[in-house]
């Protein structure tokens, strides 16, 4: 008895092909490296945001050199000590936490101060020929309140949106150094401090509002590129699970159907023959 051979459709194997497997190699090296390099990237633009709020870069001058210049942590400082009493012979204390808000900025130009002191002939205060400031006395009330009054005599009932964009700008620079990007909060407290300032005089706007202005830009375009990605990517995947169930439908439908011109046998029939 000779075995005759079963239906070819039960034996059908599937091998793919180089250029497939090529394609296939390509896809999943470009998807892997690609996002890596654009967190990067995005991690490193939203470190440069939270520094910039950070480390107090003047963003507006208010015409005096002794002033102290608009930067948002500083005037989310002083909204925090508004409520505290201060007085000559009993000065406020603004307490660790705005203590702890300002003093990153303060070591900045603290050391740039003692930099500066160390290397010119002008005379310096003991504060200021300081590399590092002392923690109980770097920052008083009455300074911070008097950075408020002002706030409020410089830009009047503007004043509300600089406090709203001040406090945006701190929120932001708390999410862009935890995810990587300031998101909507950057745009926002860039256009409520920007808003006022083109419709006040007096005011000098710095170096420091332009890169402050250019990063939380970039870190909403990078914002967008993501979501874009992800977008993309859950549709790519969509459309690859139903590519799959299609081909699996095909393929039980062709295992199922009998094969023309002959009947139907299953794995492991077998016929025998007259000899």
């Amino acid at each position: 008895h000779t075995p005759r051979s079963p239906p070819d459709a039960v034996y059908t194997a599937h091998t793919p092909s180089t250029g497939s497997s090529a394609r296939r190699a390509h896809h999943i090296t470009s998807h892997h490296i690609a996002p890596s390099s654009a967190m990067n990237k995005a991690r490193l633009v939203g470190l440069l945001f939270a520094a910039v709020v950070v480390l107090q870069t003047p963003m507006i001058k208010f015409g005096s050199d002794k002033a102290r210049p608009f930067t948002p942590i500083t005037t989310v400082a002083a909204q925090l000590v508004l409520t505290i009493p201060d007085a000559p012979d009993a000065p406020g204390d603004p307490g660790d936490a705005v203590r702890a808000l300002l003093f990153p900025g303060e070591v900045l130009w603290g050391a740039w101060d003692a930099y500066v002191c160390a290397t010119s002939d002008r005379a310096c205060t003991a504060g200021e020929r300081a590399w590092v400031p002392q923690w109980d006395s770097f920052v008083s009330v009455k300074d911070l309140q008097g950075h408020d009054r002002r706030l409020t005599r410089v830009f009047g009932n503007k004043k509300p949106q600089i406090l709203a964009g001040s406090f945006f700008a701190v929120a932001g620079s708390v999410v862009a150094a935890i995810r990587g990007n300031a998101g909507t909060l950057g745009i926002f407290s860039v256009v409520m401090i920007l808003w006022p300032l083109l419709a006040t005089a007096g005011v000098q706007p710095q170096l420091g509002l332009l890169v402050y202005a250019a990063l939380a830009w970039h870190t909403m375009s990078i914002t967008r590129a993501a979501n874009n990605r992800k977008t993309r990517a859950k549709a790519a995947a969509k459309d690859k699970r139903r590519k799959e169930a299609e081909a699996a439908e095909a393929v039980a439908a062709a295992s199922s159907a009998p094969s023309p011109g002959r009947p139907r046998q299953w794995l492991g029939a077998s016929t025998s023959t007259t000899p």
